[in-house]
């Protein structure tokens, strides 16, 4: 059988804005603290968004770092034997899962992300999430969530939970150790894929919830004159920025948005 790719446009937009120094009101051509990246390959459409959101500042990790792994990861993947859509992207995952494990800088323990992937084949597709990173699909009008988020909230009945417990990973790659055994999970899943659907990639989005997207999906789309994927990736990380709240942490403020946030846009070509 002669292999066909399924022909997407693609669109990617990374959050300029950072939280770990006081940009207030400003965008940061180069953000000191960058945590969000993306990876692509288009033969066939493999897109993932992957965000350095640690749970504090000695384990996030930066772009800088994380495009190596990515790149070590993407080449180990094309070289393996793929099997289906689902095997296939939870391989991509492992080889990602991989790339940490090498790391043997001591500060490389505390390193840990969350990513979010979609793979789109003419014999079908996946996706796959870690952590509270997303995929929406909008199709015919109406945004879905595609993942589940893996939050702490889940591991605790919800009269216990905390507000912030909503909002941190239960799930991240990182180095495997003893002491945190089934923290590196991911979950991947066949995707009903159809001509015409939008998928939404969204890592370090834990503050924005569906119906926001929605809204804003809505307003792209009612404006009319829309110039692809890339268009609407812009507009979609734009409205993420223009209305992201601000809270005060000591003396500085910290974004709602901020350089964790990176978004990709997929639609699958009628």
């Amino acid at each position: 059988m002669v292999r066909r790719d399924v022909a997407v446009d693609i669109g990617l937009w990374r959050s300029a804005r950072g939280d770990t120094h006081p940009h207030t009101g400003i965008i940061v051509d180069w953000d000191y603290w960058p945590q969000a990246t993306h990876l692509v390959w288009e033969a066939p459409a493999l897109i993932a968004c992957v965000s350095g959101s640690g749970g504090g500042s000695q384990q996030a990790v930066f772009k800088r770092d994380l495009d190596p792994i990515l790149a070590g990861a993407l080449e180990r993947w094309q070289r393996a034997q793929l099997g289906s859509p689902t095997s296939a992207l939870d391989r991509f995952f492992a080889e990602v899962q991989a790339g940490f494990d090498a790391l043997v800088e001591a500060w490389a323990d505390e390193y840990q992300a969350t990513g979010v992937a979609v793979l789109v084949r003419d014999d079908g597709a996946a996706i796959g999430n870690v952590g509270i990173d997303r995929v929406y699909r909008w199709r015919d009008g109406r945004l879905e969530q595609l993942t589940v988020d893996d939050s702490l909230a889940k591991k605790a009945a919800p009269a216990q939970v905390p507000e912030w417990f909503r909002h941190t990973s239960a799930a991240a790659l990182r180095k495997a150790s003893p002491k945190r055994e089934g923290f590196n999970r991911w979950n991947v899943q066949r995707l009903d894929a159809k001509p015409g659907d939008l998928l939404v990639l969204a890592a370090g989005v834990h503050d924005v919830t569906t119906s926001y997207f929605a809204g804003a999906l809505e307003q792209i789309f009612e404006a009319g004159q829309i110039a692809g994927a890339q268009d609407i990736a812009s507009r979609l990380g734009d409205t993420m920025t223009r209305f992201a709240a601000v809270s005060p942490r000591g003396e500085r403020t910290e974004w709602k948005i901020h350089s964790r946030l990176s978004l990709a846009v997929v639609w699958v070509d009628d």
